[in-house]
Order: structure tokens, then C-alpha cells, then sequence
């Protein structure tokens, strides 16, 4: 019976002509089993695919065979060579040809590193210069690219972040990446006084210029109230250049009122230094400390009027009550000696202001020096 062979394929291996006219097939299965005998037309004649599969195989100049072409060049491909021919259960066919390849070696691959700085804004956009602009974020990123020869290079970018800054005075607030910063920073953490030449380099001479003007003009405001006689800037070079740099060591090095006797880069005293004949500042050294958020700072005139007014407020508001002889109240501090000094001592004629500012991410970090006193002319003993 045929019926559960219906749809299957088979080989025909034999045709035999009946005496009656009819064709008939002796039928076998791929494996050579024979079924039997079938009339031709019951049986539908059906094509054999053929599939054709190239193996490849990489050998050098010697024949010798090859895990990787890198660092060759392919030189010729020989022949095909049928390897074999196979038939599936579904009797088609399959055909595996070996196809080898011959590759010469072209040299040893190389293995190259390259440094590269891209400045870029915080749109990511390529700078060709940074002035006008601050360093925010540097960061390093690194793409490795090989070659069809196996060659290999490194690229190592160092990626530079800047914002853009429009005030002189806020690009001059040197930034905590700085070197010369750094270096403050890790000798005031190893215990070691940062020294008045190191302060000389890094201080903020254009911000503290202008901030004195804003600030003498409030503090003599409050000494006419006073009855005091105003204050004016010293005409002591040295004075000036000592609040400058008194500035920097109250940031690194605390808030005691006198610089270091021996100075670790120097080894020199920290007082200025006057021959016969100088004007010579004589007074009293107020120093403080400030936190300014950034966002409310845009503009140098912003800048200068909000250091002076955290001074006028640390020095002069939280302490007047105390110094007058008021009722405090919550804000006030019991302290009164700055106040003293800045509004009440009436001998005093001239004052010289050092500011120092850091950026600390979202806020400048600020420190000063108010120095009040009078100029006299230096006499040796």
C-alpha cells in the first residue's frame, strides 16, 4: 500500500516497461533500502537542490597554515579543490570546495600611542582659543584603533571643559585645578605654613584694588556717623602688598594675626621690610572669612560689591551693637574688636584691604585683610 508514502521522496534505481504499456520505478530511500516496485504515474518527478560551500583555508609563501593574516598581504588563491560531495536526507546535494589562499608577510605590526588636548565649551563645542573662558572639568578619554596590517593606535584625549567668562576680574579667581593652588594646598595639609613668596604669586591684586574703594566708602560712612574722621587708602606700597598676601595665608594657613616668622621657601621673616625715610603703615589687621553662592555673581562690579558688603556686614553689622554698648540681637555677634578698630579709632587716617578668592564650584570662597591704622614715615632705631 502507497498511502503512507504519500508526499516522501525517493531514488529511482531501476525503470522496468510492463507488457501493458505502463512504466513502472523500483524506488529506494537515500540510505539504498529498497521499497518496491511503483507505477509511474503515481509518482511526480522532483528537482535536487544543489548547494555549493567554499571553505578557505590561509597558508604563508612555505604552505605553512596561518591562525591570522594580520600583518600579510593575500599574494594569489589557488585552485579550488572539491573536497566532497554529500546528499541529505532530502537527497539533495552539497558541495564542499577548498579554496586555499597564500599570504606574504608584510612587516611586525606597530603599537603607537597618541596624547591629544581638545578644549571644548559646555556645548561641546571645539575651541581654537580659551581666552575669555575658565577651566569648569577636565577629564581624559581613550580610543584604540587597529589596522588591517595590526597596526594598533592609542589615542588619549585629554578633554578640557571651559566656560565662557566676559568679567577680567572673575577669569583672574584662580581656579582649584591651578598648580600653584595645589601646591598651597598640600603644604597647608602637611602642617607647613604657605609661605608669603608662595602668597606672592597667587594673589588677587585686581579684585582687592577695587574692593577697597567700596568698602572704604561704607566704613566712612559709618565713621561720620560716628563722628570719626574718614579713612583713606594707604600710601604704604609694602602695607598694600602685605594685605595682599595676608589675604592668601588666612586661607591656608587659619586665622591667627601674624604671618609666620620663618617662611619654608624663603626662610625669610614675614613682616615687610622698610629703609629710613618710607612711609610706614601703623595699625590693626582685621581678617575674615566669606562664602558667595556664584549664580548671583555674573558681572566683576557684582563681584567687588558683594565682597565688600560681606565685609562691611562680618566687620561693622554683626558686631556694632556690641561695640556701642547695644542690646544684641540673634544676628549680632558679642564680639566688638572689629568694629573698634574699623569705625571707633579715631587716631587712625588710612586703611589697605587684601582679598583672596577661590572657586569652590558653586560658590567663591573669599578671604580678607583690612588693615587701619596711619602712615607714619619709618625712622630706624
Amino acid at each position: 500500500m502507497t498511502t503512507a508514502y504519500i508526499g516522501k521522496t525517493f531514488v529511482i534505481r531501476g525503470r522496468y516497461e510492463h507488457f501493458n504499456g505502463s512504466t513502472y520505478y523500483s524506488l529506494y530511500d537515500y540510505k539504498g533500502k529498497w521499497y518496491g516496485y511503483l507505477n509511474a504515474k503515481a509518482t511526480e518527478m522532483t528537482l535536487r537542490p544543489h548547494e555549493i560551500k567554499n571553505v578557505y583555508i590561509d597558508v604563508d609563501e612555505s604552505g605553512k597554515k596561518l591562525d591570522s593574516t594580520t600583518g600579510y598581504v593575500e599574494i594569489k588563491e589557488k585552485e579550488q579543490k572539491v573536497t566532497k560531495t554529500e546528499t541529505r536526507p532530502n537527497f539533495s546535494m552539497v558541495t564542499t570546495n577548498t579554496i586555499t589562499k597564500v599570504w606574504k608577510k608584510v612587516k611586525e605590526p606597530t603599537s603607537e600611542t597618541k596624547y591629544e588636548v581638545i578644549n571644548q565649551d559646555e556645548n561641546d563645542k571645539i575651541l581654537t582659543s580659551t581666552e575669555g573662558y575658565t577651566l569648569i572639568e577636565s577629564y581624559k578619554k581613550t580610543e584604540v584603533k587597529t589596522s588591517a596590517l595590526g597596526d594598533k593606535l592609542t589615542i588619549i584625549q585629554t578633554i578640557n571643559v571651559w566656560r565662557k567668562v566676559d568679567s577680567p576680574m572673575i577669569m583672574s579667581i584662580l581656579s582649584k585645578n591651578n598648580n600653584t593652588v595645589k601646591a598651597a594646598e598640600k603644604a597647608i595639609s602637611n602642617d607647613v605654613a604657605i609661605s608669603n613668596e608662595h602668597a606672592q604669586k597667587i594673589t588677587n591684586k585686581a579684585i582687592s584694588n577695587a574692593v577697597i574703594n567700596v568698602f572704604l566708602e561704607k566704613v566712612n560712612v559709618e565713621r561720620k556717623e560716628q563722628g570719626k574722621q574718614p579713612l583713606s587708602a594707604t600710601e604704604d606700597k609694602l602695607a598694600v602688598e602685605y594685605s595682599h598676601i595676608r589675604a592668601v595665608t588666612v586661607m591656608y594657613n587659619g586665622f591667627e594675626h601674624s604671618a609666620p616668622s620663618k617662611l619654608p621657601e624663603d626662610g625669610k621673616s614675614g613682616s615687610p621690610e622698610y629703609k629710613e625715610g618710607d612711609i610706614q603703615f601703623v595699625g590693626l589687621e582685621n581678617i575674615s572669612l566669606s562664602t558667595l553662592f556664584k549664580s548671583d555673581i555674573k558681572t566683576d562690579s557684582q563681584l567687588v560689591n558683594q565682597i565688600a558688603s560681606a565685609m562691611y556686614r562680618q566687620y561693622i553689622d554683626n558686631e556694632r551693637n556690641a561695640a556701642l554698648g547695644r542690646p544684641l540681637s540673634p544676628q549680632d555677634s558679642n564680639v566688638a574688636g572689629h568694629y573698634e578698630s574699623l569705625i571707633l579709632g579715631s587716631d587712625d587716617k588710612a586703611m589697605s584691604v587684601g582679598v583672596y578668592v577661590i572657586d569652590n564650584g558653586s560658590v567663591y570662597t573669599v578671604t580678607t585683610c583690612a588693615l587701619v591704622g596711619t602712615d607714619e614715615t619709618y625712622e630706624e632705631w
